[in-house]
């Protein structure tokens, strides 16, 4: 009798330990679904080794054709704009008076609240057109393209924009 509930307990602790992998192993595949729903690889195939951010870094064009420089801070990733179609624009809308005459050139628009999924990033993204600062993300979708994903009012209405790498 001791012996059978000795193996019956054996038997519920593999039973629970495969359960508690099968889980695990649930959690990495819908985290890669997830990953793949945005068109990236699975994230055994992401390239864990790289340095954070590596996907995202470099000087990008706008569609209007400011350019953008990410860069590493810390273990986040920021971006400010190096380039600018008219040098004459100034931060007009800003939310602070005293920040409305300052120049675009050499703003500070993207700050990392955290890597997501794969090598996409989430961000506060700054609009100079707005003054606003909304949530968005950053998925590289090519080595030569970055798919900037920008929500407003509660991440209910999205806009998608393309950014083309400089270098």
């Amino acid at each position: 009798m001791r012996h059978t509930v000795h193996g019956v307990c054996v038997a519920v602790l593999i039973s629970v330990t495969s359960l508690v992998s099968a889980a695990g192993v649930s959690r990495a595949l819908a985290a890669d679904s997830e990953a793949n729903a945005f068109g990236l690889a699975p994230r055994g195939l992401t390239g864990a080794g790289r340095a954070a951010g590596s996907d995202v870094l470099g000087e990008w064009r706008q569609p209007g054709g400011n350019r953008i420089q990410v860069y590493k801070c810390r273990d986040d990733i920021c971006g400010r704009i190096v380039k600018v179609v008219d040098p004459s624009l100034k931060d007009d809308s800003n939310p602070q008076p005293r920040l409305r005459m300052r120049p675009l050139l050499g703003i500070q628009i993207i700050r990392s609240r955290r890597r997501t999924f794969g090598n996409g990033w989430k961000v506060d993204l700054y609009l100079p057109e707005t003054g606003q600062t909304v949530a968005a993300r950053l998925i590289p979708e090519r080595a030569d393209t970055l798919r900037v994903s920008r929500c407003a009012v509660l991440n209910l209405i999205c806009q998608d924009e393309t950014w083309a790498r400089v270098r």
